[in-house]
């Protein structure tokens, strides 16, 4: 996986990465494919969710996560595959943080507030995972 950030400015995925299917017995190449970070995201995600079910019990209800992207998203699906939970992301702006909301209550299965703190002089961003 290699990140090329100019490819946002030209409209491409700044992911790229490949995976390469090989025969379990042979080792030989059958196939590659290009995944822009499609894969990996959800491969983190399912990651997510196996650390979820096999190191936590249902008394833990609450989870984290810092950072709103694409890994953040899939994470948090994971772990709402695995069973309910409460829990809070933490965005770096508002928009990413309005947009974790938005994407979560279309595909995670709980509805989520953002909420606005300050610290000093700064804005501190974070969406709270709810269940209301």
């Amino acid at each position: 996986m290699r990140v090329f950030l100019k490819n946002i400015e030209r409209g491409l995925p700044p992911g790229s990465g490949f995976f390469v299917v090989v025969n379990a017995e042979t080792g030989a190449p059958l196939g590659v494919m290009q995944e822009n970070r499609f894969m990996t995201d959800l491969r983190t995600g399912a990651a997510g969710a196996v650390t979820v079910k096999y190191f936590t019990t249902p008394k833990h209800e609450m989870i984290g996560f810092i950072g709103c992207g694409a890994i953040g998203c899939t994470m948090a699906r994971g772990a709402a595959a695995i069973r309910p939970f409460k829990g809070v992301a933490y965005a770096v702006d508002e928009a990413s943080a309005k947009q974790f909301t938005a994407d979560m209550e279309l595909g995670g299965g709980a509805r989520y507030a953002v909420h606005r703190r300050w610290y000093g002089d700064n804005f501190d961003f974070d969406s709270y995972v709810g269940t209301e």
